[in-house]
């Protein structure tokens, strides 16, 4: 299966589902909203058997396009649980990612 790059960036208005920051083809990385969680050592099997834990979520309706920094703060975190992890930030209200504010 491959999600376009350019298709998901259209899709979103060239911006980052989780923060909303405006992104380019060149910055932009795609994420799996549900994890798929590799296993180590493998980096392109999507199988259940070699390549990673619930394979199932490898679909286009569960990749979006992120910018780098929630990329990389999100790593294999589900989204609640890296919901969770940035309480600490100084907002006073609570986290509501982009695709959620606007049903991306």
């Amino acid at each position: 299966m491959i999600v376009s790059r350019k298709k998901l960036l259209e899709k979103q208005g060239s911006k980052c589902a989780y923060c909303g920051r405006s992104i380019t083809l060149r910055t932009m990385h795609r994420d799996h909203v549900i994890p798929i969680r590799r296993y180590k050592g493998v980096r392109y099997s999507f199988s259940g058997r070699h390549g990673c834990v619930n394979p199932g979520a490898h679909n286009a309706d569960n990749i979006v396009a992120a910018c780098k920094d929630c990329n990389m703060s999100k790593g294999a975190l589900d989204v609640e649980t890296w919901r969770a992890s940035l309480r600490w930030l100084p907002l006073g209200k609570p986290i509501i990612f982009h695709f959620e504010k606007y049903k991306l």
